[in-house]
């Protein structure tokens, strides 16, 4: 195989395997009378997973304004499918997770 051929498909893998990625979640509700923090994130076929424990910083950073220095999730999270395929397969989906502010 010539140098050009292994550069080429080392060009290709680097792409293939980056467009694999996470999301990493953004503040989507802040209830201060409830001390919740709602994360969101929206994940297709291309970006399959959710960085929670980055998105778990973002709801620290959160409470610590409300007072509160640790932020824990509840139990359940909410998924709502955004776009399916023509069979009906969810390709692209709404990933909420709620934290509660704790002391």
């Amino acid at each position: 195989m010539s140098k050009f051929t292994q550069f080429f498909l080392a060009v290709i893998l680097t792409f293939t395997v980056s467009a694999c990625g996470t999301v990493i979640p953004g503040v989507s509700d802040i209830d201060k009378s409830q001390l919740s923090v709602t994360l969101a994130a929206v994940t297709n076929m291309f970006q399959p997973f959710v960085d929670w424990e980055s998105g778990k910083k973002k709801a620290l950073r959160q409470c610590a304004e409300f007072g509160y220095p640790s932020a824990r999730p509840l139990e359940f999270s909410s998924q709502q499918c955004r776009q399916a395929d023509q069979f009906g397969n969810c390709t692209s989906k709404q990933i909420e997770q709620k934290f509660i502010c704790t002391k």
